[in-house]
């Protein structure tokens, strides 16, 4: 009897210790199944701190590397300058000025009223009759004011034809060329530095109005000497000013651009969430941008109030003529910059784990799945189709995203509406990537739905 109860005991015992050893690991999977996954460490404040220097350093120089790389495009290079101001020519502000200069030019070579009086006296020492004499004396006033009438429209109609513009042209591109020159330090005919002045030879353009005004027919005109004379443009430390501007925007407008980008980066990397990191750099590059273009229009106005006051032929219509041709294509840099950085925080907001965010994905993935559901009813499906777009929508939305990023970069001349219309249609092919109608079974639940990445 004895025998058997310790039988039976170490039976008991052996079973008990089984169960509990199955308990206990049943347990231990519970245990672990409940448990929330230890996170990564997060990074301290140092990187955040980090993270700020960096974007806003990067912002500052991509300031500066957009601003370079127009000057290095636009006003360094002949082409595109003969491109940005040829257009001037036809500008009526701008014609003002150019008549005015090569008015002023004639007139300060010749003398009408004297040439009008030496003509007259000439026509008196051949002895004729007292009432000639009287008519000669009455005509010589008429005479110099018609003649200086008939130069006046001559420059005028020549300025302002349409022929005009191939000089034109053909002006602004020697000019540009010498003026290269002159900022190497290079000798040229036309464009002269001397003791740290930079001048402009007025003899070539003289002597292109003196052949205007012969081919007129203007007679006069022949009296026109050839001028030797420079004007200065920038004298001493202005010039050398503008060598060292030259170049910088020469040597930086390649690379930083370039170092503004690695700098935005290595800031979005070393932030602690980057999605916000990337969120908030688009909102700022935005927020700079806008205030470019702002300091853009102030600049125009105070150029339009420094030329009114100033002792120049400039007129103030003129100077905001040319700061719109030298700036119009700077400013389209602006907006399509301006307009990509909202579109990565559209985005980025959009995808992040915000309220409003979580709660419009929602909405969308939920009428998505409900439109497929009611057409798959109908027997409308895309069958392999749908289920390939359903299994790589995150992807094809990334691409159009990145396509309608890329029209409005490339898009020239941007306007309001192209970037409307690019919204409108990354939005409407992404909608329709979500309502595509597939078999409601490879319909993902969270179609817009990313998980942060907190790294």
């Amino acid at each position: 009897m004895s025998d058997y109860a310790d039988t039976l005991t170490d039976e008991s015992i052996s079973v008990l210790r089984a169960r509990v050893s199955t308990l206990e690991t049943e347990n231990e999977q519970l245990r672990t199944a409940l448990t929330p996954p230890v996170s990564p460490r997060r990074r301290g404040i140092g990187w955040s701190i980090a993270s700020a220097v960096l974007v806003v350093v990067g912002l500052v120089t991509g300031v500066a590397g957009l601003v370079a790389v127009y000057a290095k495009t636009q006003l360094l290079t002949t082409d595109q300058f003969v491109g940005t101001f040829a257009p001037l020519a036809d500008d009526p502000a701008v014609q003002d000025v150019l008549v005015d200069a090569s008015l002023a030019a004639v007139n300060d070579a010749v003398d009408v009223p004297a040439l009008t009086k030496d003509l007259m006296d000439g026509i008196r020492a051949l002895d004729l009759p007292p009432r000639a004499d009287s008519a000669l004396t009455l005509l010589e006033g008429p005479a110099a004011q018609g003649t200086q009438s008939l130069i006046d429209a001559t420059v005028n109609g020549i300025v302002r034809s349409d022929a005009f513009a191939s000089t034109w042209e053909n002006t602004l591109e020697v000019t540009h060329t010498q003026l290269l020159v002159a900022l190497r330090g290079e000798d040229d005919a036309v464009l002269t530095i001397n003791d740290g002045t930079l001048s402009v030879q007025l003899g070539p353009v003289v002597e292109q109005v003196r052949a205007r005004l012969l081919d007129a027919g203007i007679g006069l005109a022949d009296a026109i000497p050839i001028v030797d004379r420079a004007v200065p443009l920038l004298e001493n430390a202005s010039l050398e000013e503008v060598r060292t501007a030259y170049l910088l925007v020469d040597i930086v407008g390649t690379w930083l651009p370039w170092v503004s980008l690695l700098l935005l980066t290595a800031g979005v990397l070393c932030a602690r969430r980057r999605r916000q990191a990337v969120a908030v750099t688009a909102a700022m590059t935005a927020a700079t941008l806008v205030v470019l273009s702002v300091a853009l229009a102030l600049a125009r106005t105070v150029l339009a109030i420094s030329v009114s006051g100033a002792k120049t032929p400039m007129t103030p219509e003129a100077a905001q003529s040319l700061f719109d041709a030298a700036s119009s294509n700077l400013s389209s840099m602006i907006t399509a910059l301006a307009s990509l950085a909202v579109m990565v925080f559209l985005v980025a907001w959009l995808s992040g784990p915000a309220s409003f965010p979580k709660r419009l994905r929602a909405a969308v993935t939920a009428a998505g799945v409900r439109t497929c559901g009611r057409l798959e009813a109908r027997g409308l499906h895309m069958g392999r189709v749908g289920a390939w777009v359903s299994a790589h929508t995150s992807v094809i939305v990334t691409l159009v995203a990145v396509a309608g990023a890329g029209i409005i970069v490339l898009a020239r001349p941007l306007s309001p509406a192209v970037i409307i219309w690019t919204f409108l249609g990354v939005a409407v092919i992404a909608l329709g990537i979500t309502f595509l109608p597939r078999p409601p079974e490879s319909v993902p639940p969270h179609v817009f739905d990313t998980e942060e990445a907190d790294a």
